[in-house]
């Protein structure tokens, strides 16, 4: 028998332990809930030998759907026709924080679409390139954000986005917005980091670390892609010359283990 255990944070503190047979991943054993600690320090059972089985499948990934269906229906989800308050497993200003990010992310999405496009007005096909892809890494960003959302049982409202800066004076500005951009977001994350050890999400906070590792890289690349622009000066080509030669990064890869 293995048995899986599932921490939800406050306000509800609840400890959900899912049992199942090690032979036969898709069914549930027993399900059983508990809530926060007494003042003994003994938990208390609120319910459990819930029993239901799944359609038969190799696949272990049913069983990870079964046990997100056997938390929600345990842990009194309910539609979002019925009206009905829902647990999630992380807090609600979690949430709303990372609805928030979701917004940042696909704006910075949007500046770097902008800024590649005024590149490639500009005959500077690497830079151009740069920053399409850019783009790109920010929209897979938000995805991740929407799916932990989706993940944890919250809702995702993604919030109106501005419109990106699409004329720039020199290279060195549009850059330069990039750099600036990229420290805020990194303080962003730290912000989303530090909610989460508020609320005592360790779940949110396991998920952000791959973030905090991402965004040390961004702002490192870009502020070296800064210093190239500014030796450059204004022979813009020679910077794109180096990019499809040597690309921004500054050191190499450290050699694996």
């Amino acid at each position: 028998m293995l048995e899986m255990r599932i921490a939800i944070p406050r306000p509800a503190e609840r400890l959900i332990v899912l049992r199942f047979c090690r032979s036969q991943p898709q069914s549930i054993s027993s399900l059983s809930i508990f809530s926060r600690k007494s003042s003994s320090g003994d938990s208390i059972l609120l319910g459990g030998n819930v029993v239901e089985d799944f359609p038969d499948g190799d696949d272990i990934k049913r069983f990870a759907t079964a046990s997100r269906y056997m938390v929600r229906r345990a842990a009194g989800f309910a539609s979002a026709e019925s009206g009905v308050g829902f647990f999630m497993l992380t807090s609600q200003k979690v949430i709303d924080a990372i609805n928030e990010q979701i917004g940042y992310e696909f704006s910075a999405e949007l500046q770097y679409y902008a800024i590649g496009a005024h590149f490639a007005t500009e005959a500077l096909p690497q830079l151009s390139q740069h920053f399409f892809q850019q783009a790109e890494e920010e929209k897979g960003h938000a995805l991740r954000f929407i799916k932990y959302v989706v993940d944890a049982g919250g809702r995702v409202v993604i919030p109106a986005i501005n419109a990106p800066k699409s004329k720039f004076k020199t290279a060195r500005d549009a850059v330069k917005l990039s750099l600036d951009q990229e420290i805020h977001v990194t303080q962003q994350i730290n912000g989303l980091v530090g909610l989460a050890r508020k609320q005592n999400d360790y779940i949110t906070i396991n998920f952000l670390q791959w973030f905090l590792t991402e965004q040390l890289e961004e702002v490192s690349s870009m502020d070296s892609l800064l210093k190239i622009i500014e030796r450059a000066g204004t022979d813009l080509l020679q910077a794109d010359e180096y990019l499809a030669r040597v690309g921004v990064r500054a050191m190499p890869e450290p050699p694996k283990e």
